[in-house]
């Protein structure tokens, strides 16, 4: 048993040394990839997304005004918002602001 145990500690003891020897190797080696992983996240070109929800609420008209006394929702409003909110100058607008935007995409929820 013992001759088992002592060649186990010669072996780690002979990667220990292998390891001491290619220090200097092993030591460069590690500081050049964190020198090229840095380079490369600082000139990489930075780019950002996002996301926003916009919640149209569709106008209601007053019950004093609706000849039955009930609120009527208006459903043409929201197509009308829809459509300004995907035209070409809103687009454009946006571009002029924060640069390449994305075309808006527009679903109904609920």
């Amino acid at each position: 048993m013992t001759t088992r145990s002592s060649s186990g500690d010669s072996d780690v003891r002979d990667y220990l040394r292998v390891l001491w020897r290619w220090r200097l190797t092993i030591i460069v080696v590690a500081i050049l990839g964190v020198l090229l992983a840095l380079m490369v996240s600082l000139l990489e070109t930075k780019q950002y997304t996002a996301t926003a929800r916009v919640l149209i609420q569709p106008a209601e008209t007053p019950p004093q005004l609706s000849p039955n006394n009930t609120t009527v929702r208006q459903p043409a409003d929201i197509q009308t918002q829809v459509e300004f909110i995907t035209s070409g100058p809103v687009q454009a607008a946006v571009n002029r602001q924060i640069g390449d935007a994305a075309v808006p995409t527009v679903s109904e929820v609920g």
